[in-house]
């Protein structure tokens, strides 16, 4: 060896199991889903507020 040389480390990843080969694609999709569904929530959200915003602006303009 080297004074001051750089040792190599060799990483093994261990197999992945077949149960985790089936899970993990569902749970992918069940991810994908779950975000659809918030962006979907925060649109309307938005949508919402701005809504709220103009009501306030006539009521505030008839009153």
């Amino acid at each position: 060896q080297q004074v001051g040389g750089c040792t190599y480390r060799v990483w093994i990843d261990p197999p992945i199991y077949s149960r985790a080969c089936q899970v993990i694609p569902g749970l992918r999709k069940r991810e994908t889903n779950l975000e659809e569904q918030l962006r979907s929530k925060c649109s309307r959200e938005r949508w919402l507020w701005a809504a709220l915003v103009c009501c306030m602006m006539i009521i505030y303009k008839l009153v």
